[in-house]
């Protein structure tokens, strides 16, 4: 986690709603060094995000620089809410970043803020453009650009029309994701449904102290 904050307060995000324990910081530059040249070598892939937006970070093309030294994939995740230009676009994109998954759930503002509490849609699909073309400007060929669409019942009457406006804008990837979440905020489509909506019975609880790091993580 290159930044453990984030500027959006997005309903079901332990971040967003303050449930988080962890201390709200950037990681220093030299720190992120220090710990990409400790285990540099051994690695074959790197997440710079987690639980925070990333590009809150003021070194992050620094720290992605760094990260490539080695070879190593390289990925990062983004709500888009922040102040691009065609020269910071460029310096991410050039940073040598593989992936790139920007998140925006919804076409429109009444939509995709139900979900992304304080988010600008005008901001975040303006600066999605701009990365596309400037990539295309660059003629580079990563890193990939995915748009995430996490599908709820309040926005799930959009894909199509989301779907369509990808192909417009030229995005290399538009994800229609599931998220984690309440019952009634569970899309009517069992593809995007974490639940068996005929049973009543499931819901969606958070268990105290429970971590799934065990399983998918070393």
């Amino acid at each position: 986690d290159t930044t453990s904050f984030c500027n959006l307060e997005c309903v079901w995000c332990p971040t967003g709603q303050h449930r988080n324990s962890r201390t709200s910081c950037i990681m220093p530059k030299d720190k992120a060094l220090k710990i990409i040249n400790k285990f540099g070598k051994y690695l074959k892939g790197i997440l710079l995000f987690n639980w925070g937006e990333p590009l809150l970070n003021p070194y992050i093309t620094d720290i992605i620089k760094a990260v490539k030294k080695y070879d190593i994939y390289c990925s990062l995740s983004s709500n888009l809410n922040i102040d691009l230009n065609e020269q910071s676009a460029t310096d991410i994109l050039c940073s040598g970043l593989d992936y790139f998954i920007c998140s925006i759930d919804g076409i429109t503002q009444k939509s995709y803020e139900t979900y992304r509490r304080k988010g600008n849609f005008d901001k975040a699909f303006n600066n999605l453009k701009l990365l596309i073309q400037t990539k295309k400007k660059l003629n580079l060929k990563v890193p990939v650009i995915e748009w995430q669409f996490l599908v709820f019942k309040h926005n799930e009457h959009e894909r199509e029309k989301a779907n369509a406006i990808a192909k417009e804008i030229g995005v290399d990837k538009i994800n229609f994701a599931k998220p984690w979440c309440p019952q009634d905020w569970v899309s009517t489509i069992d593809k995007y449904s974490n639940y068996n909506l005929q049973n009543n019975k499931k819901e969606y609880k958070p268990i105290d102290k429970y971590c799934n790091w065990l399983w998918n993580a070393i």
